[in-house]
């Protein structure tokens, strides 16, 4: 809204430029969907990077608090989507990770 005012010249002064955007495609997405429904407990959050096989959420019993699932990372990249709720059904997207096109560690 900022830099509209200032283009429109309703702003005057400085103001940081916009980070570039990037279109990103369906392919560059990995979905993380726990096998089992349960206590969602998040270990990242949005804007997160994470490399393959790190864990990022576990899935916990409902009645005795029991880790059901540990879900780690299929891939190097950036986490943009965080399920928000406390309960999640099974094969229900919980995580999204936009790939990184990088050498293996290296974030």
């Amino acid at each position: 809204m900022l830099r509209y005012m200032r283009a429109e010249g309703i702003l005057s002064g400085e103001i940081e430029p916009a980070p570039a955007s990037v279109i990103v495609s369906d392919r560059q997405i990995a979905s993380v969907r726990p096998e089992k429904a349960g206590f969602f407990r998040p270990l990242v959050k949005p804007g997160d990077r994470v490399l393959a096989h790190q864990p990022i959420a576990r899935l916990e019993e409902v009645y005795f608090g029991q880790t059901l699932e540990e879900l780690v990372s299929p891939c190097d990249g950036i986490v943009f989507f965080v399920h928000d709720e406390p309960l999640t059904y099974a094969n229900t997207a919980v995580c999204k990770i936009i790939r990184c096109e990088t050498p293996a560690g290296v974030l």
